[in-house]
Formats: C-alpha cells, structure tokens, sequence
C-alpha cells in the first residue's frame, strides 16, 4: 500500500519572498472606500456622530459603545467646553481622518498615516457604533494591517526600497492576512448553517425583499423559489469551503470569482456598497493580485502599439 507524505514546510511558507504591491494596492484601495463611505454620508454627519444627533453622546456612549476605548463624547469631557464645542471636536476628529486617510492613499508616510487613520477610525465609529453593519470592522482590520505592512514600496510619495527582507515581512503579512479571510468566512458560513432561513433556502429571497435593503425589484423570486434556493446554497458552500479551496492553486480562480461576484450581489441588490468594497478589496489583496497582474499584461499586449501600428497611424491621421 503507498503512503502519500505532503511535505508542509511552515518556514519555507512564511519565509519566502512575496511582492508587496498588493500591499500598495490594499493601502490605496482601503483609503479610497474609506473616504467614499465618509464623505457619502456628510450630509448627515450630525444626525449620526453628533452630540444631539439620532442617539445622543450621552446614550451612545453608556450603552453602545465599547467601554475603555475612546469616544468623542470622552474627548468632550477632557476639553474644556466652554472653549471647544462638541462640534468643533466632531468636525475636528472627522477632518484629521480625512486628512490621514488622504495622505496613507498617497503613500506619505504610510504606516505612521495608517496609525493615525485607525485610531480616529476607532474613536468616531465607537462613538457611533449603533449605526455599523460590518464595513466598519472590515475597514479597521485593513487599517491595523496596513500599520505594520511595507505598503510603500510602490506608488507612494514617501517610497521605501524594494529589498528581501521587506518582500519576507511582506508575504508574512499577507498570509496572516490570508489565514484571518479564511476564518472570517468559514466562521461566516458556520453562523449561516445555524440559522433556519439559511437551511430551509429562503435566506436570500428574505435579503432582497426587505425594503430596508432592496435596491432592485425582486419579488419575482417568489414564483421561482429554486432559484432562491440555489443561491443560498451556492453562498453557504462559497463561505464554508473557503478556507480550502482558496489555498489550491487550480480552485483559487474559480472560489475568488465567487466571493467576489457574491459580495458585488450584495452591493447591487442591498445597497451595501462600501461593505462589497472593502471585502473585494481585502480578497484581491490577500489571494488575488497576480489574477490582477495576469489581466494587466494580457491587456498591455493585446493593446500595445507596435512601431508599425504608429507608423500606420501616423501616416492615417497625415
């Protein structure tokens, strides 16, 4: 009888070389959805962050938000208010992150910008933690990452040397960042089982039907309830097999084209479109950027001018 032996070698895993543009394209993209999402909802900045807005800082901060951790309503009771409004602390701390995520996005001392982003991150969406639906938390793991990646090595102001040793720091990153994906979707895919919507197959006809959510009419599934049943099926086995068959080599394509496609789905047909970013994002980052490179040198090619096609023009456009 033979013995098949998978040599697992954890050193040559971790220690390997890796690029470290994803990490520049995870800094970029990462700071682009979050500005995105901010700046989508400042017309209503006071209602959600404010001291008097929807819930006020007096409520949000004893029974929503995490204890130990800061709030604006914290800063506000540090600060002599008689001389600092609650506003001006609101407007300030909102301002700086603004200004921290834009100068991380142009790769200006990235991984001091990306501390400073996560920190204002953390102390404006606590004071406001009623009003998260999971991009926030997404959002905040990608800052924390990118607090101690070597994002910088490519296109950034402050652009840091490409050596071997960043590549090593890099691909160990990235493969903790890997591992984290793998458990949050499989832990994702085990809640999911748990609930009885998602067994009976009805869970995703009851997401697209809620008027909270609904952004395209689709209560024709309800005459086609298979097809609400494949899909919750489809999202189940996309969540739970994640953490296997994203590791080989000849499934990764195919499980990325899904959770992709699944969380554009989300953003398309409930509206959660910062939330469908940063997860897409995150992915590409983790498990697809040499998908990204592939399409980009095909695309080069398939476009490029040969010295005859300009000639040609040249002489055309003569």
């Amino acid at each position: 009888m033979k013995h098949i032996h998978i040599n697992f070698n954890i050193r040559e895993l971790l220690m390997r070389p890796a690029k470290t543009e994803p990490l520049a394209f995870l800094r970029i993209a990462t700071a682009i959805v979050a500005l995105a999402e901010l700046l989508l909802l400042s017309s209503h900045w006071k209602d959600i962050y404010g001291s008097h807005g929807y819930i006020e800082w007096v409520i949000s901060s004893n029974l929503f938000s995490m204890p130990n951790l800061p709030t604006m309503a914290g800063i506000s009771e540090l600060l002599n208010r008689e001389v600092v409004s609650n506003d001006m602390i609101m407007y300030s701390l909102l301002g700086l992150y603004i200004v921290s995520l834009s100068l991380m996005m142009l790769g200006f001392k990235s991984n001091i910008m990306a501390f400073f982003s996560w920190l204002l991150h953390l102390t404006i969406n606590n004071s406001a933690n009623m009003y998260g639906y999971g991009v926030e938390t997404f959002i905040h793991v990608s800052l924390f990452y990118l607090i101690f990646m070597p994002s910088s090595s490519h296109w950034a102001i402050s652009k840091h040397p490409e050596t071997t040793t960043t590549k090593i720091y890099a691909n160990l990153l990235l493969t903790i960042l890997q591992i984290h994906l793998c458990i949050v979707y499989l832990n994702a895919g085990i809640a999911k089982i748990e609930g009885d919507d998602w067994t009976s197959g009805e869970a995703i006809w009851r997401a697209v039907a809620q008027p909270s959510y609904s952004q395209v009419n689709m209560f024709w599934i309800a005459y086609m309830p298979w097809l609400s049943f494949i899909a919750t099926y489809l999202v189940l086995l996309l969540e739970t097999a994640y953490p296997l068959f994203i590791w080989f080599r000849l499934s990764r394509i195919y499980w990325l084209t899904g959770i992709i496609l699944m969380h554009a789905g989300i953003g398309i047909f409930m509206g959660l479109y910062a939330f469908s970013a940063i997860m897409t994002v995150l992915n590409i980052s983790a498990f697809g950027w040499s998908y990204i490179e592939n399409v980009a040198k095909y695309a080069r090619g398939r476009f490029a001018w040969s010295g005859k096609n300009k000639l040609a023009f040249k002489e055309y456009i003569h």
